[in-house]
């Protein structure tokens, strides 16, 4: 599906133009409770909406679950909405996504989901974050949560119809709201490079936004520096549309466990994982490669890694962990109170389809090396 994209400060304004072409009867916009108006969404956004019906659904929480979907649904149907709208990050963007795939279905959702049913149904969509990190807003692919459990809906229907990048929506986020959300997309470019499913456009794209975020983002973080803020917005869409082609891998599957059980940001989750798998990859054999590419595409595609973010190929993990570090975050199991008990409680809630996309085979072994890996073990 063809998405348009308007990107730039108060990019935010082409959204006039679009409601004039589509002229909705009804809009269902999307929020969060509070990053609505916190990023400065609400005063440029009220004024566009002006002239048309609009239905604000904001009361779910982070990481869609599908009973929040079911209620997103009775709510798009019962103000006979025909347009979305999602401003916010990327739970606020999924969860318009998933209403927009399933609010035509009479079934059970959580069965539609399970059984990877197929979508038909669109109504337009623009999505509009306000961070710089999931890039879902170019993704075709929506994250739920059944049972504790996540899955993930994908159908080219789901990409928006209009992307807007607007940095401006970004520059009062917290320092660690900016960094764990610029860390993902970090964590997205670096995987989707390494993906058992990149090709060459998209490792365009994600060597493009490892270098923007690699020299943008710390300064982001702690300096507050708009024109990295800025650099950033658009670092982390290049790391959406690579995921789109190429998907994640070990660090984003072992995430989603660590988001679940204890409540931690997703990219800081990611975090926890992406320095070992560096060192862990780098260090691949032709007994444990998993890319039919062979060991010698493995091995070349982390000195390409290196050699963009200009360090050398044996101390990339080492960097990696300094450059989280200077954005503030901290990896350190000690530190973050994460025992061996429920690092093994988290580990097990891990996402197979992503594991699968990894370009070194991951078992017990690794796992249990991971654990005890010195870069989750140091204080850093």
């Amino acid at each position: 599906m063809k998405q348009d994209l308007k990107i730039g400060d108060n990019a935010v304004y082409s959204l006039k133009r679009f409601l004039s072409d589509h002229m909705p009867k009804s809009i269902f916009l999307v929020t969060g409770k509070d990053s609505f108006f916190n990023s400065g969404a609400q005063t440029k956004l009220e004024p566009l909406l002006a002239n048309y019906k609009y239905f604000r659904f904001y009361d779910f929480e982070e990481n869609p679950k599908v009973e929040d979907v079911e209620k997103g649904i009775e709510l798009f149907n019962f103000h006979s909405c025909d347009f979305i709208i999602a401003v916010g990050g990327g739970s606020i963007i999924d969860m318009a996504k998933l209403v927009n795939a399933f609010h035509s279905e009479k079934g059970d959702i959580s069965q539609l989901v399970l059984q990877a049913a197929t979508i038909t149904d669109v109504v337009p969509f623009v999505a509009v974050p306000t961070t710089s990190g999931t890039g879902s807003e170019a993704t075709h692919f929506a994250v739920v949560y059944v049972k504790r459990k996540k899955y993930s809906v994908a159908n080219k229907l789901l990409i928006p119809s209009l992307a807007i990048i607007d940095p401006s929506f970004t520059f009062l986020a917290s320092p660690y709201l900016t960094a764990v959300t610029g860390l993902d997309a970090f964590s997205q470019a670096i995987e989707s490079y390494w993906s058992i499913n990149s090709t060459e456009k998209s490792q365009s794209y994600s060597l493009e936004a490892a270098k923007v975020i690699w020299n943008h983002l710390p300064a982001a973080v702690n300096s507050d520096s708009l024109d990295s803020r800025q650099m950033m917005s658009k670092a982390s869409h290049l790391a959406g549309k690579a995921i789109n082609i190429a998907k994640t891998t070990a660090p984003h599957a072992l995430s989603y466990g660590f988001s679940t059980n204890l409540r931690m940001a997703h990219g800081h989750a990611v975090s926890l994982f992406l320095p070992f798998f560096m060192d862990f990859h780098i260090k691949a054999t032709k007994d444990n490669c998993n890319d039919v590419r062979g060991i010698n595409w493995v091995r070349e595609a982390m000195v390409n890694i290196s050699n963009i973010l200009e360090v050398e190929a044996e101390q990339l993990a080492t960097e990696t962990l300094r450059f989280i570090n200077r954005c503030k975050i901290s990896i350190a199991y000690k530190e973050l109170n994460i025992s061996q008990q429920l690092f093994e409680q988290s580990i097990g809630d891990f996402s197979e389809e992503r594991m699968k996309n990894n370009p070194v085979k991951v078992d017990h072994e690794v796992l249990k090396a991971l654990y005890n890996s010195k870069f989750n073990n140091s204080e850093n």
